[in-house]
């Protein structure tokens, strides 16, 4: 401090026990010499940085541009570029800081660096974060900030026990001051017993200020309308802008008792530091309040003031120093709280929702500048789909017509701004719709998450993964699949072979199923992905159950090593949110709310399985993102892709030309599978609905009914001329044809949202919300009911209308049988064939066959699924849709049921009672339903049920 000659206001602040430090930091402040002559002129004794700080500098330019352009041409990832930039400058800053650290023999002189805000409720992974930047930083004067979550704090013990030097983020009660405080001092004690230099160690516990008056603020204010008592009004308002410092005060008082005590007199007599509090985020929000009020009111002995550079300024400019203020009218400051819980505003409860606001904040923060930095890349764009459609004259004008109409209700800036009335006038509907439309955007808002997608790649690919199974169900789980299937993923080397990561995707409750995925893999080459957005989807939770406990018996009981091979994606506020908070997992992807299941392809659902098999997300999201800028600037509907494609759907639809029959590539024939649920499970209620038919086997062109729309997916060059014939032929018989043609398989992200958006257009037409799903939870109450007879040891129930495939014969039973059952099916209708079997390529074959033989005799589609995954994609158009499909369901007598850890039923139990919820289900809708026992081998059930029904359709013919 002898540089400085001159009593500054900031040196007044230093001789009255309290360092002035910088709450910013960039590179224009290095190079430029400003942040030099803060130090060396006015007595500057440190600095802070955060995330949103370093978003700002960075997204502004502020000379990084050069150094980002250089990393990415050297193949950085985009949280290394922000490693390397961020460090850079704290290393520089701390080069300039060094002789104040000296001078004031290591009481002032700091540079501060935040873990990655998304580690705030990881403990595990703080620590192991802070150790990084402690070591990468390498300079004795940087704190690494952690927040004062509770797993932060628990962080803060460890690293302080560490020798690591801490500066502890987002504190706001005086509470939460305390047990960071005790934090520290257990860390010293802990330190001192290793042996540990506690001179070397160092920490601050940052108290933020101005946010608890702008929060107290607004309720003061939103009572003040309210109250009508002059006396009260009069009290309120003298309230204002006191709730921020009395909450310091008392934090203050509280230091001052700690670090008075005999606890660390003992700690200080073997070198141990203070750890000051330091007064953060002192700039004023309200400019009705002093410029300085955070400032002047909170001089204390052993504190520190971080302020924004306009803040320093104004302290540089008209500072007034008061020694000691911190400590004036206490019982004013005591008053102040207590009057304020008397009206109801209870600061500790305030002081919990800022910090988790806090931690919300610096996470949005960073995001955006993951988002700034994504947006630098270089994405290698494949070309568009082609689409070509051609419709019949009569239906081509009912099309015309329906969007010149609809172009007078502005559709277009209607769906830019969420607008729910689009689909319902129900206010109850409403709601559920205005939080079910983030998928829109999702591909951009999105970018600046990947780089948690990147670093849970990284992990797993050091640890040489040789297989990811996904534990879901429903169109979040088929997303993945469709990008497994579709794109290209790279192979890796196993002991000297090059192979690709295998991909295995457990929708199912089939016992078979499951021991099937438990032989091919081994433990410590596998990845477990836990995907369910409610987080209470019985399937996955199942699934989770048992293969936790089975990898938990693998690694001795070590829950720590189980969790480390299971990544958890699900919703905030979900259970299993909860659960992922609660054992050290591999990872935790937290998705937003307002991305409904099957509109969640491009979000974690969708690019966490993808990352980890080796695919390219980035590319998908950009081809997603091109179709969403084409959507956005044609506001003409009827050249609008998505937007025309879902009314053409749904006036189509009116028309009687509701079977949406996909006709693929081969390698897109997943993409029709994805189709069908969100088609399906969005349309299918009210009695309105689409019904998409796919993987149905081919037909001769006059076996189709007239309902029949064909859509066409195949890949560009793929068999031009079988495929132009095919369409030839079906225009020729005057079916509508829909024909999109893949440049490359890239073009899945653009055809997710393409389809998502036609979709939610389509019910727009058909006047139903496509982002609900009532008939879904029909089958599983049920099923929970009938799961609870099971543990009261009561048998399921059997089916009403029961056929049993013991041999071939056709009996006059199976007549009968038969015969009522086909009665039913109308003539505009559908077959849908369910299995409860193991989903095998043998069981897909033979269920094709039926399928073919079925269709061909009766001329109706004829579908097919199996049960579970079913239930959660086309089941909710079966029990809501309209009243067409007639069902078949098949059983099989599992030879072994897998135990269920923590439940009394296994797993063929739960596939057996999920079946039979769902029989019961379809039955109270008036709808024909027909079980079929299979015996104990589903392949030669279904033969034996095929000859049967063959029979019977050729005597009826």
């Amino acid at each position: 401090m002898e540089t400085c000659t001159t009593d500054l206001p900031s040196i007044e602040l230093y001789k009255a026990g309290q360092g002035p430090w910088l709450d910013t930091i960039s590179r224009k402040l290095l190079k430029s010499g400003t942040l030099k002559a803060y130090i060396e002129e006015s007595g500057l004794l440190g600095v802070t940085s955060n995330p949103s700080i370093f978003q700002q500098a960075i997204s502004q330019g502020e000379g990084y541009e050069q150094d980002i352009q250089k990393l990415l041409k050297r193949g950085a990832s985009t949280v290394e570029i922000y490693d390397v930039l961020t460090t850079f400058d704290i290393r520089n800053a701390c080069d300039l800081f060094l002789p104040v650290f000296q001078k004031t023999r290591g009481e002032h002189g700091f540079v501060s660096l935040e873990v990655l805000p998304n580690l705030a409720f990881n403990e595990d992974a703080t620590i192991e974060e802070a150790r990084r930047l402690f070591r990468l930083v390498d300079r004795p004067n940087v704190l690494v900030k952690v927040p004062a979550t509770e797993q932060g704090v628990h962080a803060v013990r460890r690293l302080i026990g560490e020798g690591i030097n801490v500066n502890v983020t987002l504190i706001f009660s005086q509470k939460n001051y305390r047990d960071v405080a005790n934090a520290y001092l257990d860390g010293l004690e802990a330190f001192a017993k290793k042996g540990g230099d506690l001179s070397r160690v160092h920490s601050v516990a940052s108290v933020f200020v101005s946010r608890i008056d702008t929060d107290i603020d607004k309720q003061l204010d939103a009572k003040l309308v309210a109250e009508e008592d002059a006396a009260k009004r009069m009290l309120l308002t003298d309230l204002k802008g006191k709730a921020a410092i009395a909450n310091s005060k008392e934090v203050y008082r509280v230091f001052k008792e700690l670090f008075g005590s005999a606890r660390f007199q003992t700690l200080k007599n073997q070198g141990a530091c203070v750890q000051k509090p330091l007064w953060a985020s002192t700039s004023c929000k309200n400019p009705l309040y002093p410029d300085l009020i955070y400032v002047e009111t909170l001089v204390g002995k052993d504190t520190v003031n971080t302020l924004p550079q306009n803040t320093w300024e104004a302290l540089l400019a008209h500072g007034e120093i008061r020694p000691g203020s911190v400590e004036e009218n206490i019982p004013d400051a005591e008053a102040v709280l207590l009057t304020l819980k008397g009206f109801g505003i209870d600061i500790h409860a305030v002081c919990d929702r800022l910090q988790r606001d806090g931690v919300k904040s610096f996470m949005d923060s960073f995001e955006s500048l993951m988002t700034t930095l994504e947006k630098k890349r270089d994405s290698k764009m494949a070309p568009t789909v082609k689409v070509n459609i051609s419709l019949p004259g009569n239906l081509e004008k009912s099309v015309a017509d329906m969007l010149a109409q609809l172009a007078k209700k502005d559709l277009h800036a209607r769906w830019l701004a969420k607008d729910p009335t689009l689909w319902s006038n129900d206010a109850a509907h409403q709601k559920v719709i205005l939080n079910r439309l983030g998928w829109v955007e999702n591909c951009e808002k999105i970018t600046g998450k990947l780089y948690e997608i990147d670093e849970l790649q990284e992990k797993f690919f050091n640890d040489k993964i040789r297989d990811v199974v996904l534990l879901g169900m429903g169109g979040s789980s088929l997303a993945a699949e469709v990008l497994s299937l579709i794109l290209k993923k790279p192979a890796h080397k196993v002991k000297g072979a090059l192979k690709g990561i295998r991909f295995h995707l457990l929708d199912t409750t089939d016992p078979v199923s499951i021991l099937k995925v438990e032989k091919i893999v081994r433990y410590p080459s596998t990845v477990f992905l836990v995907g369910s957005k409610s987080g209470s989807t019985i399937e996955t939770r199942s699934q989770y159950q048992y293969f936790f406990d089975r990898v938990k018996k693998f690694y001795k009981g070590d829950e720590n090593k189980a969790a480390e091979r299971f990544v958890i994606i699900t919703d905030h506020g979900s259970p299993l949110e909860t659960l992922g908070r609660s054992k050290t997992f591999g990872g935790l992807f937290l998705n937003p709310q307002d991305i409904g299941g099957r509109y969640s392809a491009l979000s974690f659902f969708g690019l966490v399985p993808a990352a980890l098999l080796g695919i390219d997300v980035r590319q998908v999201l950009a081809d997603a993102q091109r179709f969403l800028d084409a959507m956005r600037s044609t506001k003409d509907i009827s050249r609008n892709e998505g937007i025309a494609l879902g009314i053409l759907l749904g006036v189509l639809a009116l028309k009687g030309k509701d079977k949406l029959t996909f006709w693929t590539s081969p390698e897109l024939a997943s993409f029709a599978d994805w189709a069908e649920q969100l088609i399906a499970e969005s349309t299918g209620k009210d009695g309105k609905g689409i019904t998409p038919v796919a993987g149905e086997p081919l037909l001769s062109f006059d076996r189709y009914g007239s309902d029949r729309v064909f859509v066409m997916l195949r890949l560009k060059g793929e068999n031009e001329k079988l495929w132009a014939a095919r369409i030839k032929g079906l225009k020729a018989k005057g079916f509508p044809v829909l024909d999109f043609v893949w440049s490359d398989g890239v073009n899945v992200g653009g055809e997710f949202l393409r389809w998502e958006v036609a979709t939610s257009f389509a019910s727009v037409v058909l006047k139903v919300n496509p982002f609900d799903e009532p008939n879904v939870t029909e089958s599983k109450n049920i099923t929970s009911r009938l799961l609870e007879d099971v543990k009261k040891k009561k048998a399921l129930p059997k089916p009403e209308r029961l056929l049993v495939a013991k041999n071939a014969t056709l009996t006059s039973s199976d007549k009968k049988t038969l015969a009522v059952f086909f009665s039913k099916l109308p003539k505009n209708g559908f077959v849908s064939l369910l299995a409860y079997v193991d989903r095998s390529p043998a069981t897909k074959k033979v269920l094709q066959g039926l399928q073919k033989s079925m269709a061909l005799a009766l001329k109706v589609p004829v579908l097919s699924g199996f049960g579970p995954r079913y239930l959660h994609s086309i089941g909710q158009l079966y029990k809501g849709g309209p009243k067409q499909g007639i069902f078949i369901e098949f059983f099989v007598k599992d030879t072994k049921d897998v135990k269920i850890p923590g439940e009394v039923y296994g797993f063929s139990q739960l596939k057996q009672a999920q079946a039979m919820g769902d029989y019961k289900a379809i039955s109270s809708k008036g709808l024909s339903i027909l079980a079929v026992d299979l015996g104990a081998n589903p392949i030669t059930g279904l033969s034996i049920f095929h000859k049967k029904v063959s029979v019977f359709l050729k005597n009826c013919s």
